[in-house]
């Protein structure tokens, strides 16, 4: 009869567990899910600004020499668009001029020039070699982590300048920690092997 009991008890026991780590794995998968999409719906808008802005100057209906025009535009376009943190435009000599969007979404000129920045010049030859879209390092920037992403613009071939968006860190850690709290789990951004 013990034998009986303990072996009823040990398929118990053994069922119980395979359950609970299916059930673990499918909440595991249902989380990362939510977290992905999430954070796919957060940074598709970014992408659009970018094919939206490089569209007009590709198209000639924006120049990049016109530089009140070019910040209205870019102005007009970060208002749409409040998780993108900054927007830039650069040209074949490196000229800045861009927009941010601060932590209290108000949105001011860049007028400064990188041209000393060696990330952004890494990106900006990365952009030039790349067709499309390209996704950069991390960048810090006065307090700020961005995710970077940008293209070359050209028209018939020739670069007439680069475009970039960066996404805060700070706001994707936001969404993220939004999401696992939907769950009751802690979920967070890793970058890299330590950080």
């Amino acid at each position: 009869m013990l034998l009986g009991v303990a072996t009823v008890l040990l398929i118990g026991l053994t069922t119980s567990r395979r359950n609970t780590l299916d059930l673990l794995n499918q909440q595991s998968e249902l989380i990362a899910a939510a977290i992905e999409t999430a954070v796919e719906n957060h940074i598709d808008p970014a992408i659009d600004l970018a094919d939206f802005v490089a569209r007009l100057v590709e198209s000639g209906a924006l120049d990049l020499s016109d530089q009140d025009r070019v910040m209205d535009v870019l102005t007009g376009a970060l208002a749409g668009t409040p998780q993108v943190g900054a927007i830039l435009t650069w040209n074949p000599e490196f000229r800045t001029l861009g927009v941010y969007n601060d932590i209290d979404r108000n949105i001011g000129p860049i007028l400064e020039d990188f041209p000393n920045s060696p990330d952004i010049l890494r990106m900006l030859e990365v952009m030039a070699e790349v067709p499309g879209l390209v996704f950069g390092d991390l960048m810090y920037v006065e307090g700020n982590t961005y995710v970077n992403l940008g293209r070359a613009l050209r028209r018939d071939g020739e670069l007439l300048g680069y475009l970039g968006t960066g996404v805060t860190l700070q706001e994707l850690s936001r969404l993220v920690t939004d999401v696992s709290d939907l769950f009751d789990t802690t979920a967070f951004i890793l970058h890299g092997r330590d950080r």
